[in-house]
């Protein structure tokens, strides 16, 4: 079996469309894909009458900023009802946050002597809102930078012209997640962070981790999956793509691990 739990679209920071993204997937033989957009749920609402292949399963999923001891921290959320009008709700102020965050980062690049607009911006993005790859698009096309490395190694960071996001607590997102009925995996945990968080947010509710990424290597999992199992939670495995050159869909897992989490769905 083929999988992937952590996929982005257009509809955040991603490169293509939820279709496109389906339609890829079903090319390359997957059989379960979860859409996991940062903050938003539109890719899902996107997909609604979308015919989807035979062969290949779509998991409702999201990816929420949130924050401990001003760390961020992104907690992915999977659902098999789809989202209650709570979590709708904050994921719609989340977006409205983001928007009025990436128009005013708009205005501070004019100090560095670049002229661009949020509807020049709102062009790069499909969905309800725009975020920093949107941005770094936009001034490689105007010819401020070379390669949206370059756009955010000069101009968007935190110490330069972009606003950082006003975030969630851990324990919120969780929250929020199991009111929709929903399973909270922590995504991409840092390692210098690991140990000493994953006690509280378990205590919080946490269901899983992501164990496997294609950044990781199947040795360097065995830490992370020896603490879920030996903390009962539930093991997931995703490649964070957004579909910028040279990245791929998930390759590198267990099967076995990963088992108890996709019985669920």
């Amino acid at each position: 079996m083929k999988i992937d739990f952590h996929i982005h679209t257009n509809c955040s920071d991603g490169v293509y469309s939820p279709a496109e993204v389906i339609d890829r997937a079903a090319r390359e033989g997957y059989n379960m894909l979860a859409i996991t957009d940062h903050d938003s749920a539109a890719a899902h609402a996107a997909l609604k009458d979308y015919p989807l292949p035979e062969n290949l399963r779509i998991i409702k999923g999201v990816e929420i900023t949130s924050n401990y001891q001003d760390r961020e921290i992104h907690i992915l959320g999977y659902f098999r009802d789809g989202f209650a009008p709570e979590l709708e709700s904050f994921l719609k102020g989340a977006q409205e946050e983001r928007n009025r965050r990436m128009n005013t980062s708009i205005k501070n690049l004019e100090q560095f002597k670049i002229s661009v607009t949020y509807k020049e911006l709102f062009k790069y993005s499909k969905g309800e809102s725009v975020g920093r790859n949107h941005l770094a698009s936009l001034l490689v096309d105007k010819g401020y930078v070379a390669s949206q490395k370059e756009a955010f190694n000069l101009y968007l960071n935190d110490d330069t012209a972009i606003v950082p996001p006003m975030m969630t607590s851990v324990k919120r997102a969780i929250e929020l997640i199991h009111g929709s009925n929903g399973i909270a995996a922590w995504a991409h945990p840092a390692y210098e962070n690991f140990q000493a968080f994953v006690p509280v947010f378990v205590g919080y509710g946490l269901d899983a981790i992501e164990v496997y990424n294609q950044k990781r290597s199947l040795a360097n999992a065995r830490h992370y999956r020896n603490t879920a199992e030996g903390l009962g939670l539930m093991a997931t495995a995703g490649s964070d793509w957004h579909g910028f050159e040279g990245e791929s869909f998930l390759t590198n897992y267990l099967p076995e691990v990963v088992e108890r989490f996709v019985n669920i769905f």
